[in-house]
């Protein structure tokens, strides 16, 4: 039969390793790098590609200019297919942020042709416009998908590009559809 100082002892000895165990550190979560998520965003690029990085830019860093923030690449090294995030400071309406935005694409790439834009919405419902641009000629020639929308201090692209006659505006739509935004909280910078 128990003595109750052997009950004390059975107790203490329980309790040992649950104070222990209570004392360490929770283990660090492994950062996912097929997602990118700030204040006003998420994305999640599908698991056929491979993060390239991520770079965080406070709005204070923003330029007019569009900053790449994040990329991912898929298929082989001669014909990869990129996926984008770019940013940049802009406050004003979506239409003005995707006329400037087709801008900056028409003077890297001169001979850049946008076709098939469409007014939608991300997945959340925040409005977007959508549009496709080729450029390049013969076997070079790429088609870049792109969905752009404005936050209220940052206008964003979201884009993914392949050689002609290797992606159709579908499978583009589909890659790019786990994108949601929201207003950019001010309160944050």
């Amino acid at each position: 039969m128990m003595t109750r100082r052997s009950l004390l002892l059975c107790a203490a000895l329980l309790l040992v390793p649950l104070g222990a165990f209570a004392q360490e550190a929770p283990p660090t979560p492994k950062p996912n790098f097929q997602e990118y998520n700030d204040d006003a965003m998420h994305f999640v690029a599908p698991p056929s590609y491979h993060p390239v990085g991520q770079h965080r830019v406070s709005l204070d860093d923003l330029s007019e200019d569009p900053q790449v923030v994040a990329a991912w690449v898929s298929g082989d090294a001669a014909r990869p297919k990129k996926m984008l995030i770019q940013m940049q400071s802009y406050e004003g309406p979506l239409d003005g942020f995707e006329a400037t935005y087709e801008q900056v694409l028409r003077n890297a790439f001169g001979d850049a042709l946008i076709r098939d834009k469409e007014r939608t919405s991300l997945k959340n419902g925040m409005p977007a416009v959508y549009f496709e641009m080729t450029e390049g000629t013969g076997f070079e020639a790429a088609t870049m998908y792109v969905y752009c929308w404005v936050d209220g201090v940052r206008g964003v692209a979201l884009s993914v590009t392949a050689q002609v006659g290797e992606m159709n505006s579908a499978t583009a739509k589909q890659l790019l559809s786990d994108a949601s935004a929201v207003q950019y909280p001010r309160d944050r910078g």
